[in-house]
């Protein structure tokens, strides 16, 4: 009798796993792979990052190398079409590094911050046109990895690294609409 217990928890088994794969399958038979290029030579992709809004719209920002330089890019793809052509993000005659996304998910507004130079920008798009803010840090050093968070007023939470000091420290600001970036150090 326990054999043919063992024999049909077995056969359950057998039926539920052959379900779920098929399930699984079907989910993700329909994906389809895009391909985002700037130009018509294979671009080589470092860092990227992706959001998206309460309308379903997909935010992109990706660093594309060419000869050695890094120059971010951003894109959007609304629910039910294609990707939008790449637009360039920051000033690509500038040394900019180590972005990050957040999007205003009510407004569709996609955030970034990044270095730009050593020095922390913040950007905000709505169909992909950008606008530039200076995050001023006056007497930090080094300022190193940016992230940002956004909340649901628009308000641009940002965290830093920064070496002060001979220290590496955590550095904390907030942006609020305003011209002013209001930072703090952690200890």
């Amino acid at each position: 009798m326990r054999y043919k217990s063992s024999f049909s928890h077995l056969v359950v088994l057998f039926i539920t796993v052959a379900l779920l794969t098929g399930s699984a399958v079907a989910q993700w038979g329909s994906a389809a792979l895009e391909g985002i290029s700037i130009g018509p030579e294979n671009d080589e992709v470092g860092q990227s990052s992706l959001g998206i809004d309460d309308f379903g719209t997909l935010h992109l920002v990706f660093d594309r190398i060419s000869g050695g330089d890094h120059n971010y890019y951003s894109t959007q793809k609304v629910y039910g079409y294609d990707w939008i052509d790449a637009v360039p993000l920051g000033d690509h005659s500038h040394v900019l590094s180590g972005f990050h996304q957040d999007v205003h998910k009510p407004a569709g507004i996609a955030y970034v911050v990044y270095l730009d130079n050593g020095l922390i920008k913040l950007a905000t798009a709505s169909d992909c046109t950008w606008l530039y803010y200076d995050l001023q840090t006056p007497y930090l050093e080094q300022l190193i990895d940016p992230a940002v968070a956004v909340d649901g007023s628009g308000n641009a939470h940002v965290a830093f690294v920064v070496y002060h000091g001979g220290l590496y420290k955590i550095g904390y600001g907030y942006w609020d609409n305003t011209a002013d970036f209001h930072y703090q150090m952690l200890e």
